[in-house]
């Protein structure tokens, strides 16, 4: 009866202090290189803590779901 009523918690619903949340950026590609890559636009945005580069402009990507870079913030729609 508490999730049909609407009242039951779900991950999303609990508040934690100093939570950031993460957005990956992966590579689409199972063999590709990094042509361009701008972070400054996301280090400006407000809310947000943190920005780590994995691989570097001209680095080769050997798999699908290769790691680029990954932005943490505050709220999840400010980790763009």
């Amino acid at each position: 009866p508490v999730k049909a009523a609407g009242h039951a918690k779900y991950s999303n619903d609990i508040q934690t202090p100093n939570t950031l949340f993460a957005k990956l950026l992966t590579s689409p590609h199972g063999k590709a290189k990094v042509a361009k890559l701008d972070v400054e636009p996301a280090k400006q945005v407000p809310g947000v803590q943190g920005v780590h580069i994995f691989r570097d402009v001209g680095s080769d990507l050997k798999c699908d779901g290769e790691l680029i870079a990954a932005v943490a913030a505050e709220r999840p729609e400010q980790a763009l």
